[in-house]
């Protein structure tokens, strides 16, 4: 009997094939399911509820930091972009661009987002605005208790109800970092015009430029397993990687492409095929710059205890395309 093994990712064309059976791992019997969401995910994936499952890159680092017994494997499915479009500035702020806003507010979902990490790494790095240069306004609880907003800044939970957009007209932001990739081609001027305007112009224009510039290209989500299952079953990771692999095969093969800004759940567009080459690259060798600047920030900002290094948190007997 082959052992079961169970899995939950986001959907995305990249990991279809194996949610729909298409593509099996070898010598197990999976039970794949989707994941409702990430916030969802990676608080279960805490508490090690999946075998397999997508987490946030920032979730995953602090629980290895407080000792749970969970081990990456570098695949990166869904959820990579570059910062630029995620942020938008209060149009009532008087507010130019992103180095105006020291001693001004920043809004955002939760402070400890990988997408959170990324953005504050942007500002610091390019700007030379650090967090404790502004303050903070966060709308959801951390996914982990005991996983605070450093005392050093000025923060605050938002628990009144309010949208970002009525907060703004009030004068209490003036930045919102977006969730996700923003629907920046979609905004056109006109007379209702939102609360909040791109800080980023030409989104992509600016992305491509940092691009070539650093070879940085954020990854927010990561996918991880159970540490216990890769000394039970040793040949379990290559299996399981193998797989993974494979399901991006089939689906990259299908030519899936379609009009979205940024690449998000497996798409790519022409634009980002022409930037990136391959917009979803698997392994720890093509993406070992990006990750130790997150390690890097993730330790100074405050994450984790101490800075990992990018082999330590990947699992051991990985197949070869995944080193």
């Amino acid at each position: 009997m082959p052992r079961e093994l169970t899995l939950s990712v986001l959907p995305s064309l990249l990991v279809e094939p194996l949610l729909v059976g298409e593509v099996e791992v070898r010598g197990v019997e999976l039970r794949a399911s989707h994941a409702k969401n990430m916030d969802d995910n990676a608080r279960r994936m805490t508490r090690l509820e999946f075998d397999v499952g997508e987490t946030s890159l920032a979730t995953y680092l602090r629980g290895r930091d407080q000792g749970v017994r969970a081990i990456a494997l570098p695949v990166f499915s869904s959820n990579r972009r570059l910062p630029h479009g995620t942020y938008r500035l209060s149009r009532s702020a008087g507010i130019g661009d992103l180095s105006q806003l020291r001693g001004r507010t920043i809004a955002a979902t939760q402070y400890w987002t990988a997408s959170s990490v990324w953005q504050r790494e942007f500002l610091l790095s390019e700007y030379g605005l650090r967090p404790e240069d502004t303050s903070w306004i966060t709308f959801q609880p951390e996914r982990m208790e005991g996983l605070d907003v450093p005392s050093i800044l000025d923060h605050r939970l938002d628990e009144s109800g309010r949208s970002a957009n009525e907060l703004a007209a009030a004068g209490l932001i003036h930045l919102t970092l977006t969730p996700g990739a923003a629907a920046w081609r979609s905004e056109q001027p006109g007379e209702n015009q939102p609360a909040f305007g791109l800080a980023f112009p030409d989104v992509a224009a600016a992305e491509r430029e940092y691009y070539r510039r650093t070879g940085l290209y954020p990854t927010h989500h990561v996918m991880v397993m159970r540490e216990e299952l890769t000394a039970e079953e040793p040949g379990l990771v290559e299996a399981v990687g193998s797989a993974f692999l494979r399901a991006k095969e089939v689906a990259q093969a299908r030519e899936e492409r379609v009009s979205s800004p940024a690449p998000k759940a497996g798409e790519t567009t022409s634009e980002m095929a022409e930037l990136f080459g391959d917009a979803w690259p698997y392994g720890i060798t093509p993406n070992r710059r990006t990750l130790e600047a997150f390690l890097d920030t993730a330790h100074q900002q405050g994450l984790t205890g101490r800075r990992y290094s990018v082999d330590e948190i990947f699992a051991p007997g990985l197949p070869g395309a995944l080193q």
